[in-house]
Formats: C-alpha cells, sequence, structure tokens
C-alpha cells in the first residue's frame, strides 16, 4: 500500500460525519419549530385543553321561589330528594348505561322518554336528570359501583310540590320538564342546570322572577371524571317569592260548592276596589303534581278521557254566554243614556211578540205590570225583549265594551280569553247574513252570539260594586 492511500478514505469520512450532521441539525431544528408550535404560537389553546382535562365546569341551578296565598300559605313548594343526573359528555356509551341503569334503578320506559326530551337541545356538559326520589337502597347502590358509571351522579335535588293537589291548579299552574320549544321563548344559557320550567298558571307568567340565577361551581376531577375538589363556587341566587291575593278558605269553599253538587264551571271572587283576585276555581280539575316530572301516559289518558274536560280553565278561558247576568248592564246603560227613565213600567204577559215571531219569558204566566226594580229581581225576560228593541245594537254593543266584554281582562296569567262581542258586521262576514231586531232580542237576555268568559262577568259586576271602575284583576 503506498504512502497516498490513506487520504481518499479521510475524504470519504469527512463527508459521511458532514452529512451526519446535517441531519443532526435539520432534526434539532425540527425539534425546535414543533416546540415554538407547542409552547408559543399555540400555547393558549393547548393550555386549555390540559385545563380541560383536569377542570369541570358544572352549573348549580337556584332554589325557585315559592307561590304563597294572602295569609302565607304555601301553595308551590320546594322539597329536597335525591336524583340521579347523566352528564352525557363523561359517558363513554349512554345507551349502554342507560340499559344498565333501567335494570339497576327499575326504570319504566316512561322514565326513559323522560330522559330523551329533557336531553334534546341541550349542550352534552349540562347535566339531564334521569329519575328523582331515589330510595336508600338505590342511593347505595349507585354508591357502591360509582366506578361502573362514569357520568352518572347522584345529587340532592329541590322537587317543585304543590301541597292543595288540585286546588290551585289552573291558577298557580305547574312545571314541567324544559323541552326544545320552551327555550324558544326563553335564553337556554339562563336554564343549564335546570330540570323544570314553568308550564301555565302563574308558574308561566311569573317565571324569570321564580326561577332565579344560576350558580356555578370550577371542579377540580380525575381522569375519570371523578370530583375530588372545588376550585371555585358561585352561589345561585333564589327565585323571587310571589305573594298573591289568593285566600285559602275563599278557594275551599268555592271548589266545595262546585264539587258537591258535582258541577262543571268556575267561581271568580274579585275584590272590586282594586281587582284583587281572592278566588279563582275551576271544576272539575287536575292534581298538579303529576305534571313535575312529566305527566304519566296513564294520567294523561284520564283526563284526555275526562267529558268535563279538566284541562281547561274555565275561570278565563272559557267562553259562555252570560245569559240573564247581562241584564243589569243593559239596565244601567239604558237608564244612563235616557233610552228609559228609572220608573220605567211595563206590561209582562209571559211573552213578546216581533215580527211574526214569539218569545217567551223564562215565567210563561208573566209578571204583569213590571218596572225596573221587578225586572232586575225577577229576571223578567219580556221587560228585556222591550228594552233591546228601544237599545239597538249599537247600545248594546257599546254597553258591552264599556263593561270590558270583549277584550282581555289584563290579568296576569297567561291565555286569558277576549271572548266575543257579535256586531253586524261580523254576522255579514262570516253568517253572510243581516243582524235582525231578532238578534238584538236575544241578545237583550244574554243569549245568541255573545260569549264571555267568567272573569269578564266578575270584572264587570264589580264595576258595578265599586261605582263604575273597571279594575285590572291581579292575583
Amino acid at each position: 500500500m503506498s504512502p497516498a492511500e490513506p487520504f481518499p478514505k479521510a475524504r470519504h469520512f469527512r463527508n459521511r460525519l458532514w452529512l451526519a450532521a446535517t441531519i443532526m441539525l435539520l432534526l434539532l431544528l425540527a425539534v425546535l419549530l414543533r416546540l415554538l408550535y407547542l409552547e408559543v404560537w399555540h400555547y393558549g389553546r393547548f393550555r386549555r385543553l390540559a385545563h380541560d382535562n383536569h377542570v369541570a365546569l358544572a352549573p348549580v341551578a337556584p332554589a325557585r321561589g315559592l307561590i304563597v296565598a294572602d295569609h302565607g300559605e304555601v301553595l308551590a313548594e320546594n322539597r329536597p330528594t335525591y336524583a340521579v343526573e347523566l352528564v352525557p359528555d363523561e359517558i363513554p356509551d349512554i345507551s349502554e348505561t342507560l340499559t344498565r341503569l333501567q335494570e339497576l334503578l327499575q326504570l319504566s320506559p316512561e322514565d326513559l322518554a323522560r330522559f330523551a326530551r329533557r336531553r334534546a337541545g341541550k349542550p352534552d356538559f349540562d347535566p339531564v336528570l334521569l329519575k328523582t326520589g331515589l330510595d336508600p337502597r338505590q342511593i347505595a347502590l349507585l354508591a357502591v359501583r360509582s366506578e361502573d358509571f362514569p357520568g352518572v351522579r347522584v345529587v340532592a335535588v329541590l322537587h317543585r310540590y304543590y301541597p292543595y293537589g288540585a286546588l290551585f291548579s289552573h291558577v298557580v299552574g305547574y312545571v314541567g320538564p324544559i323541552t326544545a320549544a320552551d327555550l324558544e321563548h326563553f335564553h337556554a344559557r339562563s336554564y343549564l342546570g335546570r330540570n323544570y320550567i314553568g308550564k301555565a298558571g302563574l308558574e308561566r307568567q311569573y317565571e324569570r322572577q321564580l326561577r332565579g340565577e344560576i350558580g356555578y361551581e370550577i371542579k377540580e376531577v380525575d381522569a375519570r371524571g371523578m370530583q375530588v375538589g372545588t376550585l371555585h363556587e358561585q352561589a345561585p341566587i333564589s327565585g323571587d317569592k310571589l305573594i298573591t291575593h289568593l285566600r285559602l278558605r275563599v278557594q275551599e269553599a268555592a271548589a266545595q260548592a262546585l264539587e258537591s253538587h258535582q258541577y262543571r264551571g268556575a267561581v271568580v271572587a274579585l275584590n272590586p276596589n282594586d281587582g284583587a283576585v281572592l278566588a279563582m276555581v275551576t271544576s272539575p280539575s287536575f292534581n298538579a303534581n303529576w305534571f313535575v316530572d312529566g305527566i304519566s301516559a296513564a294520567h294523561w289518558q284520564s283526563l284526555l278521557a275526562n267529558p268535563g274536560r279538566p284541562l281547561v280553565n274555565r275561570a278565563d278561558d272559557g267562553l259562555y254566554p252570560p245569559g240573564s247576568c247581562a241584564k243589569p248592564f243593559f239596565s244601567i246603560e239604558a237608564v244612563q243614556q235616557g233610552v228609559i227613565a228609572p220608573d220605567y213600567h211595563t206590561f209582562c204577559p209571559g211573552n213578546f211578540q216581533l215580527g211574526g215571531h214569539t218569545y217567551w219569558d223564562w215565567n210563561r204566566g208573566g209578571f204583569g205590570e213590571t218596572g225596573l226594580t221587578k225586572a232586575l229581581a225577577w229576571s223578567v225576560d219580556v221587560f228585556y225583549y222591550k228594552l233591546a228593541v228601544k237599545m239597538g245594537i249599537r247600545m248594546q254593543d257599546q254597553t258591552l265594551w264599556r263593561f270590558g266584554f270583549g277584550s282581555r281582562p289584563g290579568v296576569d296569567l297567561p291565555g286569558a280569553s277576549r271572548g266575543f262581542v257579535p256586531t253586524p258586521a261580523w254576522k255579514r262576514a262570516h253568517l253572510h247574513a243581516p243582524w235582525y231586531t231578532g238578534d238584538s232580542v236575544i241578545l237583550g237576555i244574554g243569549q245568541g252570539y255573545l260569549l264571555v268568559t267568567p272573569l269578564q262577568l266578575a270584572r264587570a259586576v264589580a264595576a258595578i260594586a265599586n261605582g263604575g271602575w273597571l279594575v285590572q284583576p291581579q292575583v
């Protein structure tokens, strides 16, 4: 081997060394760029992801405001109970979990259907109520097997309860599970962590005041989602207490009067001076507690099958001809407008003849000579047939509108009806017929096309009692 031979080998070694160094440099540069990506450019994002792996934000529902009667009796309250709720975001297979819980907690198909309705439209991190009223055995079973059910929690909750059952159902109303349709009218964020929303009556009318404001708990959790500590709490704010004008004894007396005779009807008691609603009863009624967790199929069918239609609030939404109750209003207007004098008299033979038609008095024997006082005291139909002809439809309509018929009464309840006051224009447009004098005759005794609610009628009578002021009813 000659002395010149080692030099090519040395050059080859140096070339390989440079190649290795270049590769190492490129690898180091790649690592540095990755570190810059993770630690600088996307630091905030990855920090949040890491934080979320051990921190959970849970909404805390407030206590719903109480509803009480005028003398302090509680009409709607919250009772503590234990419930099981699921956090879908923390459950690997929610269908499989529900199947296992169905056997463990004896869940009915209705329980599962309610859960599905409650979950609809909710974010997956928001707890969804599955079942309330857990007994000690069920609580113990879930506690022992908590590791087998990630995202399943036993919690103490406040359950809405109506101590008087059916007595105040139509006026106080009830709450029920939150649906997607409810959240079209209320901000969804305000209902995180909640199970109920007002569905009817005062519960619906004053939903924003009764619901309170949700709080939050920032929890430290382990890899299985189990809470290991609390990092921060923002306490919820309880809902406002709603104090009504309702009188328990008056409400009970009205309900008993209707039920003792098995009447279908309504009673409204107003303070004529300020419009305070002292009682509002509809018969038949229903137990408001049936609706709190979602009404069962059996209870729902029983309500639908009841010929008395217990779900209808007859007091402020039922439409009926006022009958002879309309006679005092026509009497007052006729005297005030000079149609008749206060001492006006007419003869009642027991019927009234008009255009070949006979309109009978309820007393076919007649009342003889009849003045205004006698006509009101004995509800003499013939007197009001004749008065209707004298007044005419325009004055009749004017009378009814002045006493609040045909317009909403302004009560603080959802869905109060405006009733219906007929006019010649309405009859032409809808029945394609003119208004006849006979229509006015029938209207004169509160019959025909006229429809009013018991609440409207109570308001109109209150105007007579207080000297002519049409009050706004206030529950």
